[in-house]
């Protein structure tokens, strides 16, 4: 394809191997009733490491610049060059919501000949008032558990649902299209069903069962997508994560325009014709479509002091035992073409399963290769506006031990009327971008204003912030301003020649009051000598307390974050600061006189304590309330502190 012509139709061809592999050297061709593609080649396969195993089920994304060929009814498989045979079946070709399948069952691509191997595909035929679904489901590092059955529902815009028992060991037969036994290890499967109309999909509910009722049954899911033919398509949906018998995974599915990544890792709307060869390379990945808190935003920056060249893997774990599954350190944002360089500091966003509150994480270096090695020097990661460190100083990562786990440092309680301040600053890749000039800021939020203050202390970088492509943060204990509305920048020359190089390229800002806002990342810009730079922070959007009905008396796969139909699980956590908070709340009542908005204001605050999303966050918010409470009606007796029990 010529570099210079634009992607304008995307396809996803999924094929099993037989037995044979061509490598490289397989090009198709897609026919349709208005036309056809260029030969596409087949690429890397989406579904797993290494291509065309035997009994295998490869997944490709294949890009075309012919706009439309119409209903497809064939596909050509040509070898590039001689190899020997090539068996496969099982093939799809999936245009949007349009699924088609081949009807014969075994084809062969020889070594004799340049001619294609033809494959015949077609639409499924369905009566009038049913339709057709497909679920493709990718495995795990372990196969399903043996007398145990997911079970897939879901619920369309028209309030039906349908739903899919995907597996059973006690069963003559496996519902997998393409395997002989479904979902075992590292295995991608395809279900095809055939039910009433539902409409759009809506939501999604993935539960595990067990035909004994034994309780040790689980089933690690890495991702999967759902399309009900000709109406709707999910997007691959990220899980990562372990089902296990008493848990289920609900998730919703928002129809809205996509949205794509931007350079920085934070979603932006593209209303534009996709130009990008790899934004169109995005009809896998409609990962905005999925509109549950199951994802988590992660911002991880860590320095190293001897880097590697191998692959580094994180994996997050919550105070229940949670995991978001490994995620890969792939992409420096500071520094893309070069992650753990040596004594480099380099930031990740990660978009993986959300957890709530961070208990440990655990860091694996590819053990594949024996050279390689890791030298680590410290990690902060920032999530859900918490701030965790890790202090990880000359902690080696090698072929004798290449995964380690790790607890975050606690901190001190702060005293009353202060709060715990963070800033990320990413300095830009352009020349002048770095500055030795005094960096101040003033911040300015709904209860008062902390600062000038000069940040010149870096967490990652020492004395030496705001170099180009560094990533800086900065640790500020002041007054509690409420909530944060906007940071002021100043740059402040000095040294012997401070008309010279006292500019700055700040590429963007990330403001965060620990436990209780993050600003994410605001833009900033060029930065002028003396010339104050104020930069708007977002307002913090709490979460929407509301009561849904229950799908299932079983409870959700442990996440704090709530999604769909799932119960809250801080609430047993923070009854435990309820039952010292309301005799306070009813004392004030009996004895003050309080008018409506004062009243309102503490049942806000009793809210944001109750269904806080972590303990920490609970403990914060508990604080929070008392200083409120003791403003109104005096000294509140200081109470013994207890350890709160942990959640089982």
């Amino acid at each position: 394809m010529n570099e210079f012509q634009s992607i304008v139709k995307t396809y996803i061809l999924i094929v099993k191997t037989l037995h044979g592999d061509p490598g490289d050297n397989v090009t198709v061709v897609i026919k349709g009733t208005d036309g056809q593609t260029e030969k596409l080649a087949l690429g890397k396969s989406q579904s797993h490491q290494k291509t065309f195993k035997d009994n295998q089920t490869d997944l490709f994304l294949l890009a075309s610049n012919i706009n439309n060929i119409g209903k497809i009814f064939q596909i050509e498989f040509y070898p590039d060059i001689k190899f020997k045979e090539w068996k496969y079946n099982n093939i799809f070709i999936i245009d949007g919501i349009h699924v088609y399948r081949d009807l014969i069952s075994i084809y062969s691509l020889v070594l004799s000949t340049n001619s294609p191997s033809i494959v015949n595909v077609s639409e499924p035929y369905i009566e009038s008032q049913e339709s057709i679904y497909y679920a493709f489901i990718k495995t795990g590092n372990d196969s399903c558990s043996k007398g145990c059955y997911p079970k897939l529902s879901l619920f369309g815009n028209n309030q039906q649902h349908t739903e899919i028992d995907m597996k059973s060991s006690y069963r003559m037969h496996s519902l997998s299209i393409n395997n002989n036994n479904a979902l075992e290890k590292h295995q991608f499967d395809i279900f095809q069903w055939q039910d009433h109309n539902i409409g759009t999909i809506e939501r999604m509910h993935l539960q595990l069962y067990s035909e004994n009722k034994q309780s040790k049954c689980q089933w690690p899911i890495d991702w999967m997508f759902v399309i009900h033919h000709k109406y709707s398509f999910t997007g691959r949906i990220m899980l990562n994560r372990i089902i296990k018998i008493n848990r289920f995974i609900s998730i919703d599915f928002e129809q809205k325009p996509l949205s794509i990544t931007g350079e920085h890792g934070d979603s932006f709307d593209i209303q534009k014709k996709y130009n990008d060869n790899i934004t169109s390379l995005n009809i896998l990945n409609k990962q905005s479509n999925a509109t549950s808190d199951d994802i988590g935003r992660y911002y991880v920056i860590i320095r190293n002091i001897d880097g590697t060249t191998g692959d580094v893997y994180i994996n997050f774990h919550s105070d229940d035992l949670t995991s978001s599954g490994e995620q890969h350190l792939s992409k420096s944002e500071n520094y893309p073409d070069h992650p753990f360089t040596s004594k480099h500091t380099d930031l990740f966003h990660i978009k993986a399963l959300e957890i709530g509150h961070i208990h440990s994480i655990s860091i694996r270096l590819d053990e594949t290769v024996k050279e390689h090695s890791l030298t680590l020097d410290l990690l902060y990661i920032i999530h859900n506006s918490i701030v965790y460190e890790f202090d990880l100083k000359y902690i080696i990562l090698n072929k004798e031990q290449s995964n380690k786990e790790f607890i975050p440092r606690s901190h001190p309680i702060l005293s009353d009327g202060k709060a715990s301040y963070y800033i990320a600053t990413h300095t830009a890749d352009k020349m002048l971008s770095g500055t030795n000039a005094s960096f101040q800021i003033v911040v300015k939020g709904t209860n008062g204003i902390f600062g000038p203050i000069e940040l010149k202390e870096s967490l990652t970088n020492d004395n030496d912030p705001f170099e180009k492509e560094c990533v800086d943060l900065f640790h500020i204990e002041d007054v509690d301003i409420g909530d944060p509305l906007s940071v002021s920048i100043t740059l402040e020359p000095k040294g012997l020649l401070p008309s010279l190089f006292s500019g700055a390229k700040c590429e963007r800002i990330m403001f965060i009051k620990n436990g209780e806002y993050n600003s994410l990342w605001q833009l900033v810009g060029d930065l002028k000598s003396k010339e104050a730079k104020i930069i708007s922070l977002p307002i913090h959007q709490q979460q929407t307390i509301k009561k849904t009905p229950q799908i299932s008396n079983i409870p959700p796969e442990p996440v704090y974050s709530k999604t769909h139909d799932e119960p809250s699980l801080s609430n047993t956590t923070n009854e435990i600061y309820s039952s010292k908070i309301k005799p306070l709340i009813n004392n004030i009542q009996k004895s003050v006189s309080i008018d409506n908005l004062k009243m309102a204001e503490i049942e806000d605050h009793q809210k944001r304590h109750t269904f806080a999303p972590s303990l920490y966050q609970a403990q914060q918010n508990y604080r929070e309330l008392r200083r409120l409470l003791k403003k109104m009606n005096g000294p509140i007796q200081k109470e013994t502190k207890t350890r709160p029990e942990r959640l089982s």
